[in-house]
């Protein structure tokens, strides 16, 4: 796995937004990002595979980043900062 570089945010597409979108989708197939709502894990991962698929910094990609900001005491922005 690449490391994840950033700042990223919603809107942007390229291979850097793919690698972070690899990560969010190992730490979801993993269960250890909404380790407790199996439904809305698959919802979110299905939703990922397509933005993943144009490398597309999307809703999915924000939900998901603000999520995993969330369960780790930072704050909620779904953008890719230092943090």
């Amino acid at each position: 796995m690449n490391k994840i570089s950033f700042p990223l945010k919603e809107s942007m597409q390229g291979p850097r937004v793919g690698d972070m979108q690899d990560a969010l989708t190992l730490l979801l197939e993993r269960g250890l990002l909404l380790a407790e709502d199996e439904g809305a894990r698959r919802e979110l991962l299905q939703a990922l595979q397509r933005e993943r698929a144009e490398q597309l910094y999307g809703s999915a990609t924000a939900k998901l980043v603000a999520r995993f900001q969330e369960e780790h005491r930072l704050q909620p922005t779904g953008e890719e900062d230092q943090s």
